[in-house]
């Protein structure tokens, strides 16, 4: 059974288990250092808009950037913006090229992937995240493009549940 997480003035903002645990994930538990690390990547971000690849990245992308998707990277990166930002960026330049926003569930690799039931959402976890199971045992399709579209347009519907 799972511990349940330290209470949100306690433990490391930047701490796998602390951010695993989703006390991490409420802005008004945010540390004052968890804060300055979002308003340094995205005064990073804001920076860079006019300079480079990155800057036209974040422009096209700027709304999927909330306070909470950089709150993602930079706990991902226990706390290392410049880090946060490479992994950031790179992420931007997979959503540029695979265009998980625009998937609807009419198009055809989303209705083969759907027929079998292979990736669901099995309801939310005790801090309200959705649970998404991915059965292998289900895979119909050969095609790994279409088994990676499929699976971004699951976790994206699955982000899209949890209000962020």
């Amino acid at each position: 059974m799972p511990q349940d997480p330290p209470p949100p003035d306690e433990g490391d903002p930047f701490d796998l288990v602390f951010h695993v645990g989703a006390s991490g994930l409420e802005e008004d538990t945010d540390s004052e250092r968890l804060l300055e690390a979002i308003r340094t990547l995205r005064s990073r971000l804001e920076n860079e808009c006019s300079i480079n690849e990155a800057g036209e990245l974040y422009e096209e992308f700027r709304g999927w950037c909330t306070d909470s998707c950089l709150r993602r990277f930079i706990v991902a990166r226990k706390g290392d913006t410049d880090k946060a930002f490479e992994m950031l960026i790179e992420a931007l330049k997979w959503r540029h090229k695979r265009q998980p926003h625009l998937l609807s569930a009419e198009d055809p690799a989303i209705m083969n992937g759907g027929r079998t039931g292979k990736a669901y959402i099995a309801g939310f976890d005790r801090w309200k995240r959705p649970v998404v199971v991915l059965d292998n045992a289900a895979e119909n399709e050969r095609d790994p493009t279409a088994i990676v579209t499929y699976t971004a347009f699951n976790l994206e519907f699955a982000v899209a549940e949890m209000g962020l």
